[in-house]
């Protein structure tokens, strides 16, 4: 499998040009820099990873009992950029963090579709990142840029130290993703955009992008089905018949405009809903149909209920085949031993296990187990990594495993449907890896 990044080029050299600014006349000059061009993803070379990246899949050697060399899976790597930017009166007082995850998709054998899907995704960050459109960005997105951000922060900052004022003076604007269906067929990925600039709460706002696995096209729904008005008349009426009385009368006091059956046939556009392993979902805005509390409104419809909507070509295939997973210390794998699909330096310290798979398993997700943001739901899932399926084979991580709460957390799919969750852990005896039962229950 060939190494295919998506590189923000101007990130970097953008972030070391704003850490030497000094107050308003630097922010002046960078208000008038002009930015690179849209970047590409392109093929590189072989070269050592450097620590805290993920680096190239490669298969290992054969081990017996484990099968022969396993099919290519479709990966999706998933890499986080922070930024932190001071006050320019001293620099001690943080006043933005601005941050994005990078999904990369990886399919051997197609090259072509996971360059395309690829190139999008770097369409969309860069929209993110500068605020301008290039095309990419679904109806209703609310990029500001980081330009914009940082200038609001500035603002904000010069205000409260001239007045005295006290204000909040932490800006944020940050971008999480998640991979919500991942198959030869289709891959759905859901962008999470959260934004403060002060006030009682921050906002935030969920998008969906979806893409044939096989072309890396992005799909709309008239793609998805042979008869597009009325796929969104059944939809809306479903939505409709679905609320109880009164929950219908809750959101139509939020609706100025129009109404009720209306707004929920709104709801049935390109960046508002996506598929998953349970069918399809359809999403609202927050404040679109109802207070913040209450969150973003969700309506899901199994598959077996899209029959005759829904091409069956979109449907996720039948799966069949058992397995289970297991982990082991990498120096317990004898030389030659392990088909390592993909290999994850996620700490500079710490052990190398492999995840294994023994048999076949579906959906197999690692992601950062958030025990302090379970009152943030739209933080939660902080996924690193994610592969359609795991078969006789082997995913490495190097990572450290510490002594309180594990802070790595896998999840996978079985033939069965049932979705399993593990906590990476160590026994307190010897030292070994454990995958565990999520048992962590939230407090307070």
């Amino acid at each position: 499998m060939k190494k295919r990044i998506f590189i923000l080029v101007f990130a970097l050299a953008l972030a070391v040009l704003l850490c030497a600014c000094g107050g308003v006349e630097d922010l002046e000059k960078l208000k008038d820099i002009e930015l690179p061009p849209l970047p590409t993803v392109g093929l590189y070379d072989e070269e050592e990873p450097a620590l805290s990246q993920s680096v190239e899949p490669t298969p290992g050697a054969y081990l017996g009992d484990l099968g022969e060399e396993p099919e290519p899976s479709i990966i999706v790597r998933i890499e986080n950029t922070t930024m932190e930017q001071y006050d320019p009166a001293d620099g001690t007082q943080l006043i933005l963090t601005f941050g994005y995850d990078t999904p990369t998709v990886y399919m051997e054998g197609n090259e072509a579709a996971a360059a395309a899907v690829n190139e999008s995704i770097a369409r969309i960050n860069e929209t993110y990142y500068t605020g301008d459109s290039y095309g990419e960005e679904a109806e209703g997105s609310m990029p500001s840029g980081f330009l914009g951000m940082l200038e609001a922060a500035e603002d904000n900052f010069y205000v409260n130290y001239h007045s005295g004022g006290d204000l909040p003076l932490e800006y944020s604007s940050t971008r999480t993703v998640r991979v919500e269906r991942l198959d030869s067929k289709m891959i759905c990925l859901v962008f999470t955009d959260y934004s403060y600039t002060g006030g009682a709460h921050g906002i935030y706002t969920d998008r969906a992008y979806l893409y044939s696995s096989e072309t890396g096209a992005r799909l709309h729904l008239e793609d998805l089905c042979r008869d597009t008005d009325g796929m969104k008349a059944y939809l809306r009426d479903s939505m409709f018949n679905s609320l109880e009385p009164d929950l219908r009368e809750y959101y139509s006091n939020f609706l100025y405009e129009k109404d009720l059956s209306q707004a929920l046939e709104d709801l049935i556009r390109d960046g508002s809903f996506y598929f998953n392993d349970q069918g399809l979902v359809i999403f609202s805005d927050v404040y679109e149909l109802a207070s913040y509390a209450d969150g973003i409104v969700t309506f899901v419809f199994p598959y077996d209920q899209l029959y005759g909507y829904l091409d069956e070509a979109w449907f996720p295939e039948e799966r069949t085949e058992e397995g289970e997973l297991e982990v082991i210390s990498l120096d317990a794998v004898p030389d030659g031993g392990l088909w390592i699909v993909d290999r994850l330096a996620l700490d500079e310290v710490g052990g190398e296990w492999c995840l294994v798979a023994r048999g076949t398993l579906y959906d197999v997700t690692i992601c950062n187990a958030y025990y302090s943001d379970f009152t943030s739901s739209f933080f939660a899932h902080g996924q690193l990594w994610k592969a359609a399926q795991l078969c006789n084979s082997a995913v490495q991580i190097k990572s450290d495993i510490p002594d309180g709460l594990p802070n790595l957390m896998i999840r996978y799919t079985t033939s069965d449907g049932q979705v399993h969750t593990k906590l990476l852990s160590q026994s307190g005896e010897d030292g070994h890896p454990m995958l565990v039962d999520d048992t962590v229950e939230a407090v307070g």
